[in-house]
């Protein structure tokens, strides 16, 4: 509301939120490729690495307001941090303001999502019943080419993890009469906000995989877990 004390500041009665809050809700398609080998013929040593990403994801939104009388009332809020020490405040950026200022402004977000890692394969214990004479009794690592079995690996490796967000504001302003000696009637205005943020998690991991088959039909599954350090950025 015109009306307010601040216009557009965070707890005056006539603010509405236009956006903002959580804007990460949505899914987000993405891809993963592991591939691995065993070192010995008996596959009770191997190595893989696997790859994983989140596609980018945007959030774009535009407000406008003409500045003509009874046009709403466009402002961006912001903590105000007075520099004498005094308690801050909310306060707001006029976009559009009628009578005063025609204006429009656009946010966009963008985050995305995206890891690797290299891990170590060892043999627990592994058990098969066979179908023929393939199995080869001084390691009873046959259970690829059994009919039926189990086996357990323990998973050793290392991982890393990095979160990229930004957010960047726009506004183009157009005073239809002065703000300020600094702004007359007749200056546009572009004013440019970005902020960005890096998130990269590094630390080793550990973990177990299992895999139970019948004939054509198998079960696996895998869990893991990593400690480390996240490294931020902004």
């Amino acid at each position: 509301s015109p009306t307010d004390a601040i216009p557009g500041a965070i707890g005056q009665p006539g603010t509405q939120g236009l956006f903002g809050g959580d804007t990460g809700g949505e899914g987000q398609s993405g891809a993963r490729f592991d591939a691995g080998f065993w070192l010995n013929e008996c596959q009770t040593i191997g190595f893989e690495a696997g790859y994983f990403f989140l596609g980018s994801q945007t959030n774009s939104f535009v407000a406008s307001g003409s500045g003509a009388p009874g046009s709403p009332v466009i402002a961006r809020p912001f903590l105000n941090i007075p520099p004498t020490g005094a308690a801050p405040f909310q306060n707001s950026e006029l976009v559009a303001f009628p009578g005063v200022a025609a204006g429009t402004i656009s946010v966009q977000n963008t985050s995305r999502l995206q890891g690797a890692a290299p891990n170590a394969l060892f043999n627990l214990c592994c058990s098969g019943s066979c179908c023929n004479s393939c199995c080869d009794s001084c390691c009873d690592s046959c259970c690829n080419s059994c009919c039926g079995g189990w086996r357990f690996d323990l998973i050793g490796g290392f991982r890393w993890m990095e979160l990229n967000e930004s957010v960047t504001v726009t506004e183009n302003i157009d005073p239809s009469s002065s703000l300020g000696s600094s702004f007359p009637a007749g200056t546009h205005v572009a004013v440019t906000d970005q902020f960005s943020t890096q998130n990269d998690f590094y630390g080793p991991q550990i973990g177990v995989q299992g895999e139970w088959w019948r004939d054509r039909f198998f079960v696996n599954a895998r869990a893991l877990v990593a400690i480390g350090t996240t490294h931020q950025h902004v």
